[in-house]
């Protein structure tokens, strides 16, 4: 196999906003990062390649589930693309975290010459007030209770931790 043509995602992280970041490859137009940043509201994920020196790579981008292709679409540029998700697309929760495959591959004459794949999750975090005027965390537009250290108690009011605990 040509060493253009091999694939090695060389590193990947799963950032809070459920944004992945891939690393592959060398050479001019091997694919040095991908970030795919999910928009829950819109049901879409923007696909950004960044590539090693060129900068108008041709790509293509598409969206793996259950042996059907989800989402597609083709960046003849090099340019950010938006893959639009279908409208009952698969929410991560901490239930049911479920991953959204995404896979790119860059085009030279029709034929695939480098490829990464990569993992994506339909989230979003925000908070909201509650009927007490209190911010809640909130998770794909849920109140969501956290549960972790709380390390300043002094901060509180009695009546915050009152309604808190409740």
């Amino acid at each position: 196999m040509n060493k253009r043509m091999k694939h090695s995602v060389l590193a990947l992280s799963l950032l809070l906003t459920g944004a992945a970041v891939a690393q592959n490859g060398s050479g001019d137009d091997a694919i040095v990062a991908v970030v795919a940043k999910p928009n829950y509201d819109a049901a879409s994920v923007v696909v950004e390649v960044e590539f090693a020196e060129q900068k108008d790579v041709p790509f293509s981008a598409e969206v793996p589930f259950e042996g059907q292709i989800v989402a597609s679409e083709y960046s003849n540029d090099g340019r950010p693309i938006t893959l639009k998700m279908p409208d009952d697309f698969l929410r991560w929760t901490p239930d049911h975290p479920f991953l959204y495959e995404l896979k790119i591959n860059t085009l030279h004459n029709g034929k695939t010459m480098f490829g990464a794949e990569t993992y994506f999750a339909m989230r979003k975090y925000g908070t909201e007030q509650d009927e007490n005027s209190t911010k809640r965390f909130t998770l794909n537009g849920l109140p969501v209770f956290l549960f972790g250290p709380l390390y300043d108690c002094a901060l509180l009011s009695d009546d915050s931790v009152r309604r808190e605990v409740q």
